[in-house]
């Protein structure tokens, strides 16, 4: 606490720079952040010489858990740039508010013209970094608005995939079907081929009989017939040679 005194002497109009890095001190032993109330029992207790107002004091707290946050979404890649930018605009802030907050630039002293050229540097440095911020703004909108579009168009593409995906899968089971039903219909064919052509090699078989039988049995009569001409038997007339 006797370092924080040395470095913020007591300016009973400003306590601002004192009660900012207090909050901080006692984050750093405590690990929380409390309400205006409490930090000014605290600040009874151990700095009772600092009266700083209910506002200062809401308003410090506030900037601190502002920085609290920023450090937690720094850590997230998406909004780098974005919390980048709102934590040099609230540098900014401050600095103008610190300079804002001195005894010369309130009328309460001769002016000064470096701090009242600082302050204007500050100011317009403050609405060129406001003017970027909300462009970066509207540029991550209408990119929001492109991703939106994109996964709009990546979920249709992805239900055409599967569309196209089950038509295959049933394209393939009617193939895997109708080549069944070939490979069945291609072994009927070559099953009755072959019952055919054993039909065929019988029948013919038969026939080669038939036709032995016959020549038997026609050179049999004919043996007989001559035997019975010669013991005298009658010539048909249909056999007895014309005269030519």
């Amino acid at each position: 606490m006797i370092g924080l005194e040395q470095r913020h002497p007591l300016n009973p109009r400003d306590h601002r720079l004192f009660v900012r890095e207090f909050i901080g001190v006692i984050y750093l032993i405590t690990g929380k952040a409390y309400s205006p109330a409490i930090y000014r029992r605290l600040l009874s207790a151990y700095a009772p010489d600092r009266k700083p107002s209910t506002a200062t004091l809401a308003i410090e707290k506030e900037r601190f858990v502002k920085q609290l946050d920023r450090r937690a979404a720094a850590a997230d890649p998406q909004a780098g740039n974005q919390v980048e930018g709102n934590a040099e605009l609230d540098d900014i802030r401050q600095m103008l508010e610190d300079l804002m907050a001195r005894p010369t630039l309130r009328g309460a002293g001769p002016p000064d013209s470096y701090l009242q050229a600082q302050c204007d540097f500050l100011q317009q440095r403050l609405s060129q970094s406001e003017k970027q911020i909300a462009d970066a703004k509207a540029a991550t909108s209408a990119l929001d608005t492109q991703r939106q579009v994109l996964e709009a168009q990546l979920r249709e593409a992805r239900s055409q995939v599967e569309t196209l995906q089950s038509s295959g899968t049933t394209m393939q089971d009617q193939l895997a079907m109708l080549t069944r039903a070939i490979d069945e219909a291609r072994q009927f064919a070559l099953l009755a081929i072959d019952e055919s052509r054993g039909e065929t090699r019988a029948w013919r078989e038969r026939c080669n009989a038939s036709e032995a039988q016959l020549k038997a049995q026609v050179s049999i009569t004919e043996t007989f017939r001559r035997l019975a001409y010669r013991q005298g038997a009658d010539i048909p007339p249909s056999l007895q040679a014309k005269p030519t």
